[in-house]
């Protein structure tokens, strides 16, 4: 069945695509364009067969591709950020004082380095934006986050500048990374 179908499908083809023997010929560019059009239609035809290209996650998902755009936008910023654990201007604390902010790659790489954050003795930290800071240590704004024991015993308040080409590998005095 399939075959016979095939079959019929090239002998349309050869029929629109061939020009015909008998017919007569009045104007060369004339038939060249009917030929020309007649195998674009054809053309066209046969790529309804192409097998589909399979959506990509993003493609199917409006809001994750959204949230690509975002962080695409917010690593342009990034471009004259450092590429060090810390900032090499810094001056204090690391991580405590707004003049030495923890370096991280976008907002979304500030909360990677927070979820690796952990107490010396290996607790998950848990942690809270209060909010934008400005600094003489970074044209961008650096976010301030309240830091705490699972138990819930406030642990501090740590800088983090989400405008740098990596996350920092450096635990502030006091923690570890996982």
């Amino acid at each position: 069945m399939r075959t016979k179908s095939l079959q019929l499908l090239l002998f349309a083809l050869s029929v629109l695509l061939l020009p015909s023997h008998s017919a007569t010929v009045v104007n060369n560019k004339e038939t060249l364009n009917t030929y020309s059009d007649n195998r674009k239609n054809i053309m066209s035809l046969l790529g309804f067969f192409k097998p589909k290209k399979e959506k990509t996650v993003l493609e199917e998902n409006p809001d994750l591709m959204q949230q690509k755009v975002l962080f695409d936008l917010l690593s342009g910023m990034c471009d004259d950020g450092c590429d060090t654990d810390e900032l090499p201007q810094s001056a204090g604390r690391f991580g405590y004082d707004i003049t030495n902010p923890i370096p991280t790659h976008t907002v979304q790489g500030s909360t990677c380095y927070l979820e690796k954050l952990q107490t010396y003795d290996g607790e998950k930290i848990k942690y809270k934006r209060l909010g934008s800071c400005s600094s003489d240590i970074s044209s961008h704004p650096i976010d301030l986050y309240k830091i705490s024991h699972p138990n819930g015993e406030k642990l501090g308040e740590i800088y983090l500048s989400p405008y740098h080409k990596r996350n920092s590998e450096k635990p502030p005095t006091g923690f570890r990374l996982a």
